[in-house]
């Protein structure tokens, strides 16, 4: 049975947590088993540690990614028609697991969606709790566009460049999010979050599923005319000079019907919706 989504509460707080396994034991340890892997292949430095939209050049994470357990949840939160928007796996080792400062993700999407309506859940892989990193939010902030970022702390994780300055965030409205294996946090793309570093001796890994309506028109360059296009253009410079390819953003159907290609693609053909998850011609994560 599906369970029911307080449809209040999300639109209120900006979140929803659920207190029950996400997945049946058998698939959770499969999908730990692809971040245990991918977790090695980073400690030998053979992937880079952000690990993000990792289904782009792993079709075995389509299984969890289009699931109905995932996809009924999100339905009433986003209609009939879904897409997947991306995915990240998160992996904080111990006692050396970097904080992330607060920060909603839509403030890093704007220009590329339209509208911008992101639903994200976190599943816990690991117990997470305040001790090893776990994830904080700040109740309400969703509704809020006007927070003032700065520059990330010294010690913060990289991969989020800016955050949203310490004293815009009311400590009142800040809520810990503790999980239990397989349980997981839905949340909007406009709620503020953020989390600690792991000074314990346990890991904090989770796994980032995120989705948004396919109606919603995609700008792969962003929506900032030529600056947009020069970044396209100097993609395969930029990709020499990290040592990676610079991916290119893919959408996937997941549910219902969406748009067709070109509406999703006004700038260049790659960046349509794909009707069938299958095998991901982008190489690079």
């Amino acid at each position: 049975m599906t369970p029911v989504i307080d449809l209040d509460a999300y639109r209120r707080d900006g979140f929803l947590v659920g207190r029950f396994p996400l997945f049946e034991p058998a698939r959770l340890a499969a999908l730990d088993s692809i971040a245990e892997q991918y977790r090695q292949e980073v400690a030998d430095g053979r992937r880079q540690a952000d690990l993000n939209v990792p289904h782009f050049s792993d079709p075995r994470l389509f299984e969890w990614l289009m699931s109905a357990q995932v996809l009924d949840l999100v339905e009433p939160l986003l209609g009939p028609d879904i897409a997947l928007w991306t995915s990240q796996f998160f992996c904080k080792a111990p006692g050396t697991g970097q904080a992330i400062g607060w920060h909603a993700d839509g403030h890093y999407w704007q220009g590329y969606l339209d509208p911008l309506e992101v639903v994200s859940l976190w599943l816990a892989l690991d117990p997470t709790d305040g001790g090893n990193g776990g994830m904080r939010v700040v109740r309400g902030s969703h509704r809020r566009r006007d927070l003032r970022y700065v520059a990330r702390g010294g010690d913060d994780n990289p991969f989020f460049p800016i955050a949203v300055a310490a004293d815009q965030v009311d400590p009142r409205d800040v809520v810990m999010i503790e999980l239990a294996r397989g349980e997981f946090l839905m949340f909007d793309a406009w709620l503020v979050h953020g989390s600690e570093a792991n000074r314990s001796q346990r890991p904090r890994r989770g796994f980032s599923m995120r989705y948004m309506p396919a109606t919603s028109r995609f700008y792969a360059a962003g929506r900032s005319g030529v600056v947009g296009l020069a970044k396209q253009w100097l993609a395969p410079i930029i990709g020499a000079l990290r040592g990676r390819p610079v991916y290119r953003h893919q959408i996937y159907l997941a549910r219902g019907s969406g748009r067709d290609d070109t509406a999703y693609s006004p700038w260049v053909q790659d960046a349509r919706v794909r009707r069938t998850p299958s095998v991901s011609d982008i190489c690079g994560t």
